[in-house]
């Protein structure tokens, strides 16, 4: 990197902390480039078209613990991204868990926060990395198409095993504590299914039955949940052990 250029950012991956760290870098003057292999932003927070329907299949809603979420989330729902969903859904024996803690919905489907946060953002969408690896004064990420990116920090989002990947082709030395601790992280698969229905379904309001079981853990109308508006498009998320055994 020359010296007195601007400062520069490279984040890898345009989910939800990709895209808030890039935004937040950004207002603080810095010159920021997004990178992602999708074709769109949001990464779990994700929203389909199929055959008229339109369905949220990644993340369901989220939930806020933290003060400093709360003020963004109070941000997002005057930009009109985020609403209240609801505060517990259905059991599978019909009756419903209020617990009275809200759940957030995007708007109109779960991309749409993250389609807020990307607007304005230097992003580089169906770009994959190859590898990473720094030099005296710069990050280097080599695309797969044999073009690179250099930034003077870089911030890694993706699932840590693509992560890990992409350090390790840049022959880049981790400490092996910290090694060891990211190779302790796993991840619970979980099978999507997006199932049109003829007519509208059963469920209750306000559009979920959180299952929490296997094979089946979570069913939701994405009419109801005001996503679709055609009828009966229906997300369905197997459980962790049945995903796992049938990967």
């Amino acid at each position: 990197m020359t010296a007195g250029s601007a400062t520069t950012c490279i984040v890898v991956g345009a989910g939800l902390s990709g895209l808030l760290a890039a935004t937040r870098l950004q207002e603080e003057g810095w010159q920021v480039t997004v990178v992602d292999k999708a074709r769109g932003v949001g990464g779990r927070m994700a929203t389909r078209r199929f055959e008229g329907g339109v369905f949220d299949h990644g993340a369901q809603f989220f939930t806020v613990r933290d003060a400093r979420f709360a003020e963004l989330v109070e941000m997002w729902q005057q930009a009109g991204v985020v609403e209240e969903w609801s505060r517990g859904f259905a059991m599978p024996n019909r009756t419903r868990t209020f617990d009275g803690h809200p759940r957030y919905r995007g708007i109109p489907g779960m991309t749409g926060m993250p389609k807020h946060l990307a607007s304005g953002l230097d992003l580089r969408l169906q770009t994959r990395v190859a590898s990473v690896h720094p030099t005296d004064d710069a990050w280097v990420v080599s695309i797969e198409d044999g073009s690179e990116l250099q930034a003077h920090a870089l911030i890694m989002t993706a699932p840590v095993p693509q992560a890990l990947a992409m350090l390790a082709a840049g022959a880049v030395d981790l400490p092996e504590t910290i090694r060891q601790a990211l190779d302790r992280i796993d991840y619970d698969p979980c099978f999507a299914v997006m199932a049109l229905l003829e007519g509208p379904s059963a469920i209750p309001v306000p559009g979920a039955i959180q299952m929490n079981s296997e094979p089946i853990a979570w069913i939701a109308d994405n009419a109801h949940k005001g996503v679709s508006a055609t009828p009966g498009a229906v997300t369905i998320h197997a459980g962790p052990e049945f995903s796992r055994a049938h990967i």
